[in-house]
């Protein structure tokens, strides 16, 4: 991702948030959750703005008060999806993964119901 080691010089990682992004337009264009989800701030241990950003560039529909739960259903979709042993990339489970993601994607949406409809 980096052989120039352009993100270690100071000041550090100046960038990094955009070839991570890189990696999850990559995964979303094949159906897959945002593998940029497992990277977080070390204060924090959470997603920087710029992922809930990325996801809403990218068609997601998430209200700016529902960025963390979104994240943490992303962490949770990008587990499932590569936790499996033997995974590889044969149409079923690329369409398996799809699947997966849309149903991640709903769950977000389904959340986000409820949210206002107990407002």
């Amino acid at each position: 991702m980096d052989p120039e080691q352009n993100y270690w010089r100071w000041p550090r990682f100046r960038g990094i948030g955009t070839a991570i992004g890189h990696v999850s337009v990559y995964e979303h264009q094949y159906g897959r959750p945002l593998l940029s989800a497992l990277v977080v701030h070390a204060g924090t241990m959470h997603a920087g703005d710029g992922f809930a950003q990325l996801a809403r560039d990218l068609g997601y529909q998430i209200q700016p008060d529902q960025d963390r739960a979104y994240w943490r259903g992303q962490v949770e979709a990008v587990v499932q999806c590569w936790h499996g042993p033997g995974r590889d990339s044969t149409p079923q489970n690329d369409r398996d993964t799809k699947i997966r993601s849309l149903v991640s994607n709903a769950m977000s949406q389904l959340a986000e119901v409820t949210r206002l409809l107990e407002a």
